[in-house]
């Protein structure tokens, strides 16, 4: 899935905690400036089906997800857990 660079960075600010506070000083330093609340920011990945909130908590909804920075600047993040990610991405070099 596309993302944008907002979303990326709270992806990656949620991987390795796979919940955080909604509240989290560091969630709301991602989102300072980037036209997201962190509301519309689960709403977003929610979309995805990457994340949501729960109860005041915005959690993982997948297993593996990674964010990868592709060289024509777009930015993809999935669920790894299966491996399609890293082989979707080893078909666009």
């Amino acid at each position: 899935m596309l993302v944008d660079a907002a979303q990326a960075a709270v992806l990656m600010l949620l991987g390795p905690r796979a919940a955080i506070p909604m509240d989290d000083p560091d969630l709301q330093a991602a989102l300072a400036g980037t036209g997201y609340s962190g509301e519309s920011m689960a709403s977003s990945l929610r979309g995805l089906l990457l994340a949501t909130e729960q109860g005041g908590r915005l959690v993982l909804l997948t297993d593996a997800c990674h964010v990868a920075f592709l060289p024509d600047g777009r930015i993809v993040a999935a669920d790894n857990r299966a491996g399609h990610l890293t082989r979707w991405l080893a078909r666009q070099q």
